[in-house]
């Protein structure tokens, strides 16, 4: 193995989804099975990573950020964590795959480089998980994540949506005696709830599967 290690450059534009992919490739075997994302609030990101592994705010197996981010977390966790996913921000643009030069020396050996990530293993893991993290996300790696993501959002949707009618299934009796000002409160209230589905991690991360179909719904019509 070389210095670098296992790497392979991916030229074209990549997801973070991709990378968390390639992540979860190896889920199974890490312990403990948690990760930490220090500054990260990507849904896109945290989404895929929190299906198979437990957030955790420090002590991971897995450390998602920048590499200042990074860089902290390891300098506070005892047992250092074994897989890193770091943001490639502030390295040359190359033909050849280039790493940072801290992480290295903090024992870390590249694994695989894409447009807008490097991950990266611990050298004492390198020869068990350094093969399945060198190579980018399959496509049925990719599509299982937006199937999880879509039934995610599915089982959501179905949850408020029940929590709702059933709420106002039990209102509908006193709606009569009801005066403008309590009908605009109840509206506020169910504008509130359907808000609070939007901000979830589950509908932001779906966005994209629903302005496809949204799409393909438009061209059907015509």
């Amino acid at each position: 193995m070389t210095d670098e290690g296992y790497h392979r450059m991916s030229h074209a534009t990549t997801a973070p989804s991709s990378e968390t992919a390639v992540v979860l490739r190896v889920a199974a075997r890490l312990e403990p099975g948690s990760f930490s994302a220090p500054g990260v609030d990507d849904p896109s990101v945290l989404g895929p990573l929190e299906s198979q592994l437990t957030r955790v705010p420090h002590g991971g197996s897995v450390i998602v950020g920048s590499e200042a981010d990074v860089l902290t977390e390891l300098g506070s966790t005892p047992q250092g964590p074994v897989v890193l996913l770091v943001e490639a921000t502030g390295l040359a643009p190359s033909i050849k795959p280039t790493w940072h030069p801290a992480l290295v020396s903090a024992g870390y050996v590249g694994c695989l480089a894409t447009a807008g990530w490097r991950l990266y293993v611990h050298a004492d893991a390198s020869q068990t998980l350094g093969a399945d993290l060198s190579y980018p996300a399959t496509d049925a790696e990719r599509d299982a994540q937006a199937e999880h993501a879509r039934q995610a959002l599915l089982a959501e949707i179905v949850q408020w949506r029940t929590a709702a009618l059933t709420r106002w299934s039990v209102r509908a009796y006193e709606e009569s005696g009801k005066t403008n000002k309590e009908l605009v409160d109840e509206l506020a209230r169910a504008t509130s709830m359907l808000e609070t589905i939007h901000r979830t991690f589950s509908w932001r991360v779906t966005a994209p599967l629903r302005a496809v179909q949204t799409a393909r719904l438009r061209s059907a019509r015509r």
